[in-house]
């Protein structure tokens, strides 16, 4: 091969570098590539716009150092898609200038040739709207709300969870903190820990609704709340469950009263299951211990 014929290869292949830039920079979504070692070889003008960095200066920077803190929180993802395996995940991104944070979807394709995986494409949407949207909503509602990614990691309660359970998202920051607070004895904590986990198994396994049961959940301020413990799937395969329940009280003279019928929803990002997680109901009357 020619000298000339070399820089005419070159040049064709800039041109296509650029034809693809252009075509990328018009796509409102975060596109980018990152190759085995984690280093990024491609970013679309969005995923530049969204991190605040220059073109030059993403091409060969490492996911760690581009992350930051939310590293650790992607690394699951990360790895997966190295494996050669897809994600799906939802995060929470702060505004590094002290705005309101940011709410993305984001997608890790890999790129696998020959049974070796290269890399990985990355396509984020950013969903803040929506998101900013849906929790207003859940606010507003007079039912308790919860919401915890794939890791267990407790991402938002609404206003009514703090007020029903007592607990705001700082002191629960995940559903390992949350275990022991709402099922201080351990032996009760472990039997409801199994059923929540048999019990959405079953349904899993069966493919059919899970089965209720009740629990006892000891507030923040030392009330029991009985509840009925319900889950439903949030997507095809419950990547997700939302948790209904009723709560009763003991009524002067002995007999009992129905609360109102609760939810709490819960979502696992990648869509892993969410099994073993933290039932809690939404009762509005409670018995004292």
């Amino acid at each position: 091969m020619s000298g000339g014929d070399e820089v005419d290869i070159e040049a064709r292949l800039r041109d296509e570098v650029a034809r693809l830039r252009s075509l990328t920079d018009e796509i409102p979504a975060l596109l980018a590539y990152w190759d085995a070692t984690q280093h990024c070889q491609f970013a679309n003008r969005a995923y530049l716009t969204w991190f605040g960095v220059s073109a030059e200066a993403m091409v060969g920077i490492s996911m760690r150092q581009l992350l930051g803190p939310i590293y650790a929180l992607n690394l699951p993802y990360i790895e997966g898609a190295l494996r050669g395996e897809p994600q799906t995940f939802e995060r929470v991104i702060p505004d590094p200038h002290g705005g309101p944070p940011r709410y993305s979807l984001a997608r890790y394709v890999p790129h696998v040739v020959d049974e070796t995986t290269l890399g990985f494409f990355v396509l984020v949407s950013d969903v803040s709207t929506q998101e900013r949207r849906f929790r207003a909503m859940m606010d507003a509602t007079p039912i308790p709300y919860a919401l915890n990614d794939a890791q267990l990691n407790i991402t938002y309660v609404n206003h009514e969870f703090v007020r029903v359970f007592g607990y705001t998202l700082a002191e629960i920051p995940t559903v390992d903190a949350w275990w022991p607070l709402a099922y201080p004895d351990e032996v009760y904590r472990a039997w409801v820990s199994s059923e929540w986990t048999r019990r959405i198994e079953v349904a899993q396994r069966e493919r059919r609704p899970f089965e209720p049961f009740e629990a006892h959940v000891r507030a923040k301020d030392g009330t029991i709340k009985t509840v009925r413990a319900h889950a439903s799937s949030l997507g095809g395969e419950m990547s997700g469950t939302s948790s209904s329940s009723s709560t009763t009280s003991p009524r002067p003279g002995g007999s009992s009263a129905s609360a109102s019928s609760c939810r709490r929803c819960w979502r696992t990002r990648n869509g892993s299951t969410a099994s073993g997680v933290w039932p809690a109901g939404s009762p509005t009357t409670s018995t004292t211990c």
